[in-house]
């Protein structure tokens, strides 16, 4: 078999919210805490009212046409509307984002991932989210293995923003942006903000999507784990060393 060559990156910039983190489990779970806090069961309908309000606002963030902070507290003005919250919805918005800020869930070999490439490359973890992503990033095993944590709440903007990657590659003095690679889950954020900022990507794919679209990334992934292929990392020993 002819050896394949590889471009070398030096610096990987991950998205957070399901790509390293399983959002939709600590999204579940923050909600829950937060509504019995307030003698409220979270039913089936009340998580699939908060996920739909939450899909149509981030559309809009990711659109500009609104900020992270009018997302979430819209967010919780929306919802507290149809479950009838007597009080006012910033009593119930601050309580999740308390919650929120120390509840993660990784990803499948999210870990394992960051360690091996981090013997070799940068990391950096670009979130369009709050200042408090960060914290929930510190409390997490993968902190040992990130450079920075970049917000769009810190940084201004948002992705797909070309401001926000060019401030991000500023911030981390990342040099040659054709030596870094974007991995995330969204088209319309991750993959779509690396094109209009000139920079690779690599979209996680995780549920095999079938799209029709112009936003085409450089690479095309269903599992975090794949990126070894990718980046030429053949000896796989993450297992016992990264956990250790």
């Amino acid at each position: 078999m002819a050896n394949r060559s590889f471009k070398y990156y030096s610096w990987i910039l991950f998205d957070l919210d399901n790509t390293l983190f399983d959002h939709n489990k600590s999204e579940e779970l923050a909600l829950r805490l937060v509504l019995e806090k307030h003698n409220i069961q979270l039913s089936a309908d009340f998580l699939r009212l908060s996920r739909n309000i939450d899909r149509l606002l981030w559309i809009e963030l990711e659109q500009e046409t609104i900020s992270v902070a009018e997302l979430v507290s819209r967010r919780f003005e929306e919802f507290c509307i149809h479950i009838t919250f007597s009080d006012p919805p910033e009593i119930l918005r601050d309580d999740y984002l308390e919650i929120l800020s120390k509840t993660y869930h990784l990803m499948p070999m999210a870990i394992e991932t960051l360690y091996e490439i981090s013997k070799t490359i940068q990391i950096a973890i670009i979130t369009n989210g709050l200042k408090s992503q960060v914290d929930r990033v510190r409390h997490s095993p993968l902190s040992r293995y990130v450079f920075d944590i970049l917000t769009s709440e810190d940084l201004g903007v948002c992705k797909p923003s070309r401001a926000f990657f060019e401030q991000t590659l500023e911030r981390i003095k990342a040099g040659n942006k054709n030596e870094v690679l974007i991995v995330g889950d969204s088209l319309g954020s991750d993959i779509l903000g690396g094109l209009n900022a000139g920079i690779d990507t690599c979209w996680l794919n995780l549920h095999s999507l079938k799209t029709e679209t112009s936003i085409i990334p450089t690479y095309e992934i269903r599992k975090l784990e794949e990126l070894f292929q990718i980046l030429g990392i053949d000896k796989m020993n993450y297992i016992r060393d990264a956990r250790s």
